[in-house]
Protein backbone atom coordinates (compact mmCIF):
# COMPACT_ATOMS: atom_id res chain seq x y z
CA UNK A 1 0.00 0.00 0.00
CA UNK A 2 3.12 2.45 0.77
CA UNK A 3 4.62 1.64 -2.51
CA UNK A 4 1.19 2.12 -4.43
CA UNK A 5 0.46 5.46 -2.88
CA UNK A 6 3.82 6.77 -3.55
CA UNK A 7 3.73 5.43 -7.51
CA UNK A 8 0.02 7.12 -7.55
CA UNK A 9 1.61 10.13 -6.04
CA UNK A 10 4.86 10.63 -8.28
CA UNK A 11 2.67 10.09 -11.32
CA UNK A 12 0.68 13.16 -10.52
CA UNK A 13 3.96 14.54 -10.39
CA UNK A 14 4.69 13.88 -13.73
CA UNK A 15 0.94 14.65 -14.63
CA UNK A 16 -0.15 11.81 -15.54
CA UNK A 17 -2.89 10.32 -14.08
CA UNK A 18 -6.88 10.72 -13.96
CA UNK A 19 -9.00 8.21 -15.58
CA UNK A 20 -8.63 8.65 -18.79
CA UNK A 21 -5.32 10.01 -19.15
CA UNK A 22 -2.66 7.63 -21.06
CA UNK A 23 0.57 6.49 -19.75
CA UNK A 24 3.29 6.23 -21.32
CA UNK A 25 6.26 3.85 -20.42
CA UNK A 26 9.09 6.52 -19.91
CA UNK A 27 6.94 8.25 -17.34
CA UNK A 28 6.01 4.69 -15.60
CA UNK A 29 9.49 3.72 -15.67
CA UNK A 30 10.37 7.21 -13.98
CA UNK A 31 7.69 7.12 -11.39
CA UNK A 32 8.70 3.35 -10.32
CA UNK A 33 12.37 4.67 -10.08
CA UNK A 34 11.64 7.46 -7.90
CA UNK A 35 9.30 5.18 -5.91
CA UNK A 36 11.95 2.89 -5.28
CA UNK A 37 14.51 5.31 -4.74
CA UNK A 38 12.09 6.79 -1.54
CA UNK A 39 9.79 4.11 -0.62
CA UNK A 40 12.02 1.67 -1.18
CA UNK A 41 14.47 2.33 1.29
CA UNK A 42 12.30 3.19 3.86
CA UNK A 43 10.91 -0.18 3.50
CA UNK A 44 14.02 -1.46 3.56
CA UNK A 45 14.97 0.03 6.46
CA UNK A 46 12.32 -0.70 8.58
CA UNK A 47 12.35 -3.88 7.40
CA UNK A 48 15.72 -4.21 8.55
CA UNK A 49 15.29 -2.70 12.15
CA UNK A 50 12.03 -5.34 12.82
CA UNK A 51 14.17 -8.35 11.13
CA UNK A 52 16.88 -7.22 13.59
CA UNK A 53 14.31 -7.17 16.69
CA UNK A 54 12.88 -10.49 15.55
CA UNK A 55 15.93 -12.12 15.03
CA UNK A 56 16.64 -11.16 18.70
CA UNK A 57 13.40 -13.08 19.92
CA UNK A 58 14.85 -16.02 17.87
CA UNK A 59 17.63 -16.27 20.30
CA UNK A 60 16.02 -16.43 23.38
CA UNK A 61 16.22 -19.75 25.21
CA UNK A 62 12.06 -19.89 26.08
CA UNK A 63 11.26 -22.28 22.89
CA UNK A 64 8.12 -20.80 22.43
CA UNK A 65 9.59 -17.02 21.87
CA UNK A 66 12.11 -18.39 19.94
CA UNK A 67 10.19 -20.07 17.39
CA UNK A 68 7.90 -17.16 17.42
CA UNK A 69 11.07 -15.09 16.83
CA UNK A 70 12.45 -17.30 14.18
CA UNK A 71 8.99 -17.46 12.20
CA UNK A 72 9.08 -13.38 12.30
CA UNK A 73 12.10 -13.58 11.00
CA UNK A 74 11.71 -15.55 8.03
CA UNK A 75 8.00 -13.81 7.04
CA UNK A 76 9.31 -10.75 7.46
CA UNK A 77 12.30 -11.15 5.43
CA UNK A 78 9.88 -12.47 2.58
CA UNK A 79 7.82 -9.80 2.68
CA UNK A 80 10.62 -7.53 2.40
CA UNK A 81 11.55 -9.50 -0.50
CA UNK A 82 8.58 -9.29 -1.90
CA UNK A 83 7.94 -5.58 -1.77
CA UNK A 84 11.73 -4.77 -3.14
CA UNK A 85 11.38 -6.93 -6.15
CA UNK A 86 7.69 -8.20 -6.96
CA UNK A 87 5.78 -5.04 -6.29
CA UNK A 88 7.76 -2.61 -8.85
CA UNK A 89 7.31 -5.67 -11.17
CA UNK A 90 3.52 -5.41 -10.87
CA UNK A 91 3.40 -1.99 -11.30
CA UNK A 92 5.22 -1.53 -13.95
CA UNK A 93 3.13 -4.93 -15.65
CA UNK A 94 -0.15 -2.84 -15.26
CA UNK A 95 0.47 0.43 -14.39
CA UNK A 96 -2.97 1.54 -15.84
CA UNK A 97 -4.67 -0.65 -13.68
CA UNK A 98 -2.70 0.49 -10.86
CA UNK A 99 -2.33 4.16 -11.77
CA UNK A 100 -5.75 4.94 -12.97
CA UNK A 101 -6.96 6.41 -9.30
CA UNK A 102 -4.24 8.81 -9.54
CA UNK A 103 -6.41 12.07 -9.38
CA UNK A 104 -6.47 14.87 -7.20
CA UNK A 105 -10.62 14.53 -7.67
CA UNK A 106 -10.96 10.74 -6.81
CA UNK A 107 -13.49 10.92 -3.59
CA UNK A 108 -10.78 9.23 -1.04
CA UNK A 109 -8.74 12.36 -1.54
CA UNK A 110 -11.74 14.73 -1.99
CA UNK A 111 -12.64 13.43 1.59
CA UNK A 112 -8.73 13.57 3.14
CA UNK A 113 -8.66 17.14 2.08
CA UNK A 114 -12.22 17.76 4.09
CA UNK A 115 -10.84 16.11 6.93
CA UNK A 116 -7.58 17.70 7.22
CA UNK A 117 -7.97 21.13 5.11
CA UNK A 118 -5.64 23.92 5.35
CA UNK A 119 -2.29 22.19 7.05
CA UNK A 120 -0.55 25.45 6.93
CA UNK A 121 -2.96 27.28 8.24
CA UNK A 122 -3.67 24.28 11.37
CA UNK A 123 -0.20 23.49 12.07
CA UNK A 124 0.76 26.71 13.89
CA UNK A 125 -2.57 26.20 15.54
CA UNK A 126 -1.58 22.68 16.75
CA UNK A 127 1.62 23.14 18.08
CA UNK A 128 0.52 26.75 20.44
CA UNK A 129 -2.13 24.06 21.74
CA UNK A 130 1.31 21.44 22.61
CA UNK A 131 2.84 24.42 24.23
CA UNK A 132 -0.32 24.96 26.62
CA UNK A 133 0.06 21.61 26.89
CA UNK A 134 3.40 20.92 28.25
CA UNK A 135 3.99 24.14 29.90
Amino acid sequence: LFLLTRFREELLKLGVGGEDAAISIESVQEAIKSTMTTSGATILLSGFTLLTAFAFLAVIPVDLIGSLGQGACLTLGLMVVVNLTLAPALLAAAPVFFGRAASQQRSGARWARSLVGDRSASAPVGWQWVAKITT
